[in-house]
């Protein structure tokens, strides 16, 4: 599975456990989490069933990825039109020690999408990382202020009774993120209402 190497930036204070590691290996039919959003409320795998989610793992000093992956994935959600009210987008913070609620929310408020944000603790996270099948790897820098976080780079999808039944890049851009969703979300062809040529 594709992991990228973030550039090693300086941000507030953070004391990182050397080799603080979540490696995963393959993920199950049925994703297992409990995290907590930024509104404060509990979030399972069961919170949305009856409806599609695309869950994707990252933190909010990434430089590059993620932000490249959630404005990707709000202009595919919209390009999909009313179809899209059907998907529960959920980033899932690699770094539950500097993403609190709040910060959560406001950085994602940034791209102004759908996405919900979910957060808990170090536990909760890697086991909802394991249950996925994706991987994250914090290490120290030079200092308390410098680290670095290598982290899946895929999108999950949950059809509506909670299997995963898709995974597949998430910086390509939003063609390919609308293209795969439509084909689960709606075959007939979703999206295909206003948006211009891909």
């Amino acid at each position: 599975m594709m992991i990228v190497s973030i550039a090693r930036i300086s941000i507030l204070a953070l004391t990182v456990a050397a080799g603080g590691v979540a490696v995963a290996g393959e993920p199950v039919l049925h994703p297992a989490f409990r995290l907590v959003a930024t509104d404060g409320k509990t979030v399972t795998q069961d919170s949305h069933r009856g409806d599609w989610q695309v869950v994707l793992f990252g933190y909010t000093y990434c430089p590059d990825i993620c932000p490249t992956t959630l404005a990707g994935l709000t202009v595919a959600l919209r390009q999909m039109g009313p179809v899209a009210d059907l998907v529960k987008p959920l980033f899932i913070s690699v770094d539950p020690g500097r993403d609190s609620k709040q910060h959560l929310a406001e950085y994602l408020a940034l791209f102004e999408g759908p996405v919900t944000g979910l957060t808990g603790t170090d536990e909760q996270v890697r086991a909802a990382a394991t249950a996925f099948g994706a991987r994250y790897m914090v290490e120290p820098g030079t200092g308390p202020d410098d680290y670095l976080i290598s982290h899946t780079v895929t999108l999950f999808v949950l059809d509506p009774r909670g299997r995963l039944v898709d995974r597949f890049r998430g910086d390509d851009g939003p063609v390919p993120i609308r293209r795969r969703l439509c084909a689960l979300v709606d075959p007939g062809g979703c999206g295909a209402e206003g948006v211009g040529p891909d």
